[in-house]
């Protein structure tokens, strides 16, 4: 959504302003003289699809798919789709479908390995930083390894000792008599139990099924609660943002729309599809890092004659491509 290509905090339209106070450190700022403002290109496909990368609840967490997904090796004779439609998922659609759990892969044999990619990694934060998702016609054990080590370590999780996060109607691949009843099951993976520092961040995972009776859905990661907040915003006054939660020392981006907040697809460059709360045209507030703490606390003056304005803002963790919540407030 926030493309690298406006380093500098740039307002437009109404929320023009002569310099950016940033609070983060202690500078005045003076944006470029900008005839047009900024606008982000909205993507092309009509629908969700893989590869689209969007944070859903499911069970206790909050989940994002990963982006890609392939074979390393394995699969079997009657490894096939799962779908909650009668309808062919090649493995990567299923593994990265959204919502995650309607796609899946069911009967792989032992020595199944599928390796998982994420746009913009997954950093190891306090606790589990991913679920692996099974839907458990059999109880499924995992080995879990990372491109952090050439996936030399490994853990082992078993869905047998997961959380029942969902009950669904499958239809597979080599049966036609379907949907047949799983239960969608999630057990937490902690990046550390594979010897990721903390504060580390790795692309690529893989699972490798270890028993011969793995379905697995997938493996996604927990989002880490990045959110946005924004303070009374009042003509001719300082108006505040704090993005929290974000990936330490990575870049932030706000961005706002004057014209509402239906969703809206749109190319975010690294971080691929995203779906945004905000309606086009959508421009760029700002783009810094964020602290060490991963937070980031931005000033800008309101200009005088914004009363009576509402404005929609989101704001993009470019390192973990996590989207904040949607912020809609009127200038007083």
């Amino acid at each position: 959504m926030f493309k690298h290509l406006f380093p500098l905090p740039l307002l437009a339209g109404l929320l023009m302003a002569p310099s950016v106070v940033s609070q983060q450190n202690h500078q005045v700022i003076s944006p470029p003289v900008s005839k047009q403002a900024p606008s982000f290109a909205l993507a092309t496909s009509p629908s969700l699809s893989a590869g689209t990368s969007l944070a859903q609840t499911l069970g206790p967490w909050e989940l994002s798919p990963p982006t890609s997904a392939t074979l390393i090796s394995g699969g079997g004779p009657i490894f096939g789709w799962l779908n909650t439609s009668n309808s062919a998922l090649s493995l990567s659609a299923a593994m990265a479908s959204s919502p995650i759990e309607n796609g899946a892969f069911a009967n792989a044999d032992i020595g199944t390995i599928v390796e998982v990619s994420f746009a913009g990694g997954v950093v190891n934060g306090p606790g589990a930083d991913l679920v692996m998702l099974d839907a458990q016609f059999d109880v499924g054990d995992y080995a879990i390894s990372s491109d952090f080590d050439g996936f030399a370590s490994s853990v082992v999780v078993s869905t047998s000792f997961g959380i029942s996060v969902a009950n669904i109607g499958y239809f597979y691949e080599f049966n036609p008599a379907g949907p047949f009843s799983a239960s969608a099951v999630g057990i937490e993976i902690d990046l550390s139990s594979i010897g990721v520092p903390a504060g580390g961040m790795v692309n690529s995972l893989r699972f490798n099924c270890v028993n011969g009776s793995c379905d697995p859905i997938s493996l996604a990661k927990i989002d880490s609660g990045f959110s946005l907040s924004v303070s009374t915003l009042t003509a001719g006054s300082l108006g505040t943002f704090d993005a929290t939660g974000g990936t330490p020392s990575g870049n932030i981006g706000i961005g706002f729309s004057l014209a509402g907040n239906t969703p809206t697809l749109v190319n975010a460059g690294a971080c691929g599809v995203l779906m945004v709360d905000l309606a086009p045209p959508i421009q760029v507030l700002t783009t810094l890092p964020a602290d060490m703490s991963g937070n980031l606390n931005f000033s800008v003056t309101i200009p005088a004659n914004a009363t009576g304005t509402t404005v929609h803002f989101q704001a993009l963790d470019f390192g973990s491509c996590e989207l904040s919540n949607g912020v809609t407030t009127t200038v007083l």
